[in-house]
């Protein structure tokens, strides 16, 4: 996910990293907002699940500093859509992850 999101943000000159900010304690974090909503009981995979999924992790980005470089929020939910439905593709490792394993 580190290098995705690393990616994306690197793509877009639309979104604004905030200085001093550690991008693997982001991806730790929206990782965490992954595994938990994604291990929910009524969690299943469906297009309104991960509607839920890409607004947390677009929170959790805009809680370790990501925003949009011109006031539109567009690129950014953009971002959290793409690593939502990366999330999705490797659930499996992110219910590990919820797991502790």
């Amino acid at each position: 996910m580190y290098r995705l999101l690393d990616q994306l943000l690197t793509d877009d000159p639309g979104i604004g990293w905030a200085d001093g900010q550690d991008a693997r304690l982001l991806v730790g974090d929206v990782c965490d907002v992954a595994a938990s909503t994604m291990s929910s009981v009524s969690y299943q995979g469906q297009h309104q699940d991960l509607n839920t999924l890409a607004h947390g992790i677009n929170t959790q980005l805009v809680r370790g500093g990501v925003r949009p470089a011109a006031g539109d929020w567009a690129p950014l939910r953009s971002v959290a859509q793409r690593l939502a439905a990366y999330a999705q593709d490797n659930r499996q490792q992110f219910l590990r992850r919820a797991r502790g394993e």
